[in-house]
C-alpha cells in the first residue's frame, strides 16, 4: 500500500511540473516573439512588428539587455537639445527734434493747428514701432531773455506737447516732459550778432526734442 501511495505521489509531482514547465516555455515564447520584432535579438530594444523602436513617454527606448554594442543606431543618438530663445532685440534711442517755431506761436505754449499736425506725424513714427519703452519730451530755448523766464517757458512747452501726445492715445505712463530752459545749446552764434540776426542764428536752440526708446 505504501509503495502505491509513493507511485501515485510521484506522478502527480511529475505531472505538476511538466505543466510548469509548458507554462514557462509559453511565456517565454510570447516574450520572444515581443522582442523579436524588426530587430535581431542582440540588438538589445524592444520593437513593434513593424521594427521600429518602442519608445516611452519620455521618447527613450525600451531596453532588454545592457549590451550597448549591439543596440540600434536610432537607439544610440543622442536627443537633439531644445534650441536657444531668439535673444529680445536691444532696444534703441530715437531722437526727433521740432523746431519750436513749428510747434508754437511767438512766446507761447499753446500750439498751433501746423504744431498740432507736426506732433501727429511725430505720434505716427512711434506708433509703427514694435515696443515702446519711455518717451522723455524736452523743451529748450534760445538765451535771450532770462533765465528764469527760459527756464518756465521751456517747461511749459515740454508739458503741452506731452498733453497734447496723450490726447492722441499714447500711453501716460510711458511719456515724461521736462524743461532744460537755454542750459543746452546746439548752436553758438557770433558776439557781434544782435535783433533779428541774432533770433535766427539761435533758432535750432528753440526746440522741443522726444527721445524715444524702444525697438523699431
Amino acid at each position: 500500500m505504501m509503495m502505491q501511495n509513493n507511485n501515485e505521489g510521484y506522478r502527480r509531482t511529475g505531472l505538476g511540473a511538466m505543466c510548469s514547465g509548458l507554462v514557462m516555455a509559453g511565456m517565454l515564447a510570447v516574450s520572444g516573439a515581443a522582442f523579436a520584432g524588426g530587430h535581431d535579438s542582440g540588438q538589445g530594444f524592444l520593437t513593434d512588428t513593424r521594427g521600429n523602436e518602442v519608445r516611452s513617454g519620455f521618447g527613450l527606448c525600451w531596453g532588454v539587455t545592457w549590451e550597448t554594442a549591439t543596440q540600434p543606431p536610432a537607439c544610440l543618438d543622442e536627443p537633439e537639445p531644445e534650441p536657444a530663445p531668439e535673444p529680445e532685440p536691444e532696444p534703441e534711442l530715437e531722437r526727433i527734434s521740432v523746431d519750436s517755431e513749428a510747434l508754437f506761436g511767438f512766446d507761447s505754449d499753446e500750439l498751433t493747428p501746423g504744431g498740432r499736425a507736426n506732433l501727429r506725424n511725430v505720434i505716427e513714427r512711434i506708433n509703427a514701432m514694435e515696443r515702446v519703452d519711455s518717451i522723455r519730451v524736452n523743451g529748450h530755448t534760445d538765451h535771450i531773455g532770462s533765465a528764469a523766464y527760459n527756464q518756465e517757458l521751456s517747461e511749459r512747452r515740454a508739458a503741452a506737447v506731452r498733453t497734447f501726445m496723450v490726447q492722441q492715445g499714447v500711453d501716460d505712463n510711458l511719456i515724461t516732459s521736462r524743461g532744460y530752459g537755454e542750459d543746452r545749446p546746439v548752436k553758438e552764434c557770433p558776439d557781434n550778432l544782435s535783433g533779428s540776426a541774432l533770433i535766427e542764428c539761435l533758432a535750432p536752440n528753440r526746440r522741443v526734442e522726444i527721445h524715444v526708446e524702444g525697438v523699431r
